[in-house]
């Protein structure tokens, strides 16, 4: 079930990554991006120490974190309306990809190495911290360097907005509202500064 729903969200992804351009600065990036930037940086440095201690079944956690929740059930989620004519969004997702795979490779080879051709990006990320150098196989392809990366305040503004998403999605359940029926939301200056920077995520994420 992993393999095939990281198979599908890297369809998903390249079928949408037509016409990256680079990042100038990170912090001028929507705060969705700068999250996912940050969760791949964070389980880059977790795994590194997970595998520096033997603990490798800690390194599969790490990877299925980011990989099945973040990557495929937050990220991929939150940037569908936006994507299409965001090509610095094109230009993380298909760098975090590449990324996500440099992970999963000693875990999961042959899915990654049979994606590879489709994945690398050439010559550069166009991220500035995010270093991912060419290969022609997944095997061989370096560890990626996500210097400055890390971002605590992204995620914790993030996970705020998740809280939100998930009391919505809780509220509709309870009260047998369809998906894609439309909801107005009656939400005081906080709830309505946390949505200030990723409000087209939020209206995704909750149908």
């Amino acid at each position: 079930a992993f393999a095939n729903k990281f198979w599908n969200a890297a369809r998903f992804a390249l079928g949408r990554c037509s016409e990256p351009a680079p990042v100038d600065t990170v912090a001028d990036l929507d705060l969705v991006d700068r999250w996912m930037l940050s969760r791949v940086a964070r389980a880059r440095r977790l795994i590194d120490e997970a595998i520096g201690g033997y603990q490798f079944n800690a390194c599969a956690e790490i990877l299925y974190d980011l990989i099945w929740r973040d990557f495929c059930d937050w990220y991929l989620e939150a940037v569908k309306p936006t994507i299409a004519a965001d090509r610095r969004q094109q230009q993380v997702l298909r760098s975090t990809l590449d990324a996500v795979a440099r992970l999963l490779h000693p875990v999961c080879p042959f899915v990654t190495e049979a994606l590879w051709p489709h994945l690398v990006v050439p010559e550069t990320t166009g991220i500035p911290g995010l270093v991912l150098p060419p290969s022609d196989l997944a095997a061989t392809a370096a560890w990626p360097v996500t210097d400055g990366l890390e971002d605590a305040a992204a995620e914790a503004t993030f996970d705020r907005i998740k809280e939100l998403v998930n009391a919505i999605r809780r509220a509709r359940a309870e009260h047998d509202v369809p998906p894609r029926t439309p909801l107005t939301l009656s939400a005081g200056e906080a709830v309505r500064s946390l949505l200030a920077p990723a409000e087209a995520a939020v209206r995704s994420l909750c149908q």
